[in-house]
């Protein structure tokens, strides 16, 4: 009995250790993002958000079950928070180092801009370490949050570890970038190689930026998020152009987004990411719903070795400037769009049964000849 009880009150103890050093880790990169954007001329951070942390938790978990990171779900977990600016950065490490999860994710474009986009004012971090070794951390931003308990003094919630604390480099993080579920931008969003490789060398994460998810209802002019139901304006009955048409027209208004912003124009409009859009979008279109399930696989299928961002949406119009404004009053849609690392890109718009027009775009830093 008497050992019993000292077992029992073991577990107990080293349960409790693990879980303060999570928070302290949680608290680390809150402080040390903080210091980044700080750095950068960015207010920093107002709110170590409780709920963000939690969600991102619950992403982290799952990536501990599949000894991987991905977005997946990043739409729903933005929903769960409310009509708001949402971006997400990912990845894993061989070691618990809030100093080395901080640093990975500024080296990679997408994932530096979720950090440093100063429309967020929420942010929550999870981290834990999985039975493979791997340290899992992702992050959540937000605009706001209409709840009003998520402010507290104290980090959000961490999963615990029993692992000693050693951080490790990451195998490449994934950020964010998934643009909202109602186009993504930077997560989320989205941020940046997306997926990791089995023994990663210190290598940039990958972005996925997001942006939030737009009214359901927008007027004609763009709401601050891209809205992913466009207008209903019923003075506007346009014409259904063919697809290819809008897909020229979308890489002739994305370059002269990025000249009249003072960066080159995207040298390639890439016939695989065209294709990979499609199939996300034939895929939305199913769904009848927006989302960024399968970034990190597309992203893997582009087979480059850059930066990877995607911003989606979904309009009644057809129109493809209606569609870059929209994006560009997105802060997350907008970072992808302007990311001076991206040099081709790739659209695909199409009109579902119920009328509605999907539409995607995705871009890569790559060196490779234009395809």
């Amino acid at each position: 009995m008497r050992v019993a009880t000292f077992l029992a009150s073991a577990i107990a103890c080293s349960t409790v250790a693990a879980r303060s050093m999570a928070d302290d880790l949680v608290q680390q990169l809150f402080e040390l993002h903080n210091q980044e954007r700080q750095k950068n001329g960015v207010a920093p951070f107002e709110c170590l958000d409780s709920q963000l942390s939690q969600l991102s938790l619950d992403h982290v978990k799952y990536e501990v079950s599949i000894d991987n990171i991905n977005h997946d779900g990043f739409s729903g977990r933005c929903k769960k928070v409310g009509n708001v600016a949402c971006g997400e950065n990912t990845l894993y490490d061989f070691k618990g180092d809030a100093a080395k999860f901080t640093q990975s994710w500024m080296n990679s474009p997408g994932h530096r801009k979720n950090i440093l986009n100063g429309a967020y004012k929420h942010v929550g971090f999870a981290v834990e370490k999985g039975p493979s070794g791997k340290w899992f951390a992702t992050s959540m931003f937000t605009d706001t949050n209409p709840r009003t308990d998520v402010c507290g003094a104290k980090p959000g919630p961490v999963a615990p570890t029993d692992a000693p604390y050693t951080p490790k480099p990451t195998a490449r993080p994934l950020p964010t970038a998934k643009p909202t579920a109602r186009p993504l931008p930077t997560g989320p969003p989205i941020s940046t190689t997306t997926k990791p490789t089995k023994r990663p060398t210190p290598k940039t994460p990958t972005p996925i930026p997001y942006t939030k998810r737009p009214t359901k209802r927008p007027t004609t002019a763009p709401t601050y998020e891209p809205s992913d139901e466009p207008s209903d304006d019923p003075s506007y009955d346009p014409t259904d152009a063919p697809s290819s048409d809008v897909v020229k027209q979308l890489f002739k208004f994305h370059n002269e987004e990025r000249q009249k912003n003072g960066l080159k124009p995207f040298s390639c409009l890439n016939s695989k990411l065209s294709s990979l859009s499609m199939d996300h979008v034939n895929y939305e279109i199913s769904i009848g719903d927006i989302n960024h399930d399968g970034f990190s696989e597309r992203c893997q299928d582009a087979g480059n070795y850059g930066g990877c961002g995607e911003n989606t949406l979904y309009d009644y119009q057809g129109d493809a400037r209606v569609m870059t404004t929209s994006w560009m009053n997105s802060a997350g849609h907008r970072a992808n769009i302007l990311n001076r690392d991206y040099n081709h890109v790739g659209f695909a718009v199409k009109k579902g049964g119920d009328n509605r027009y999907y539409a995607t775009a995705m871009f890569t830093q790559d060196s490779r000849a234009c395809q």
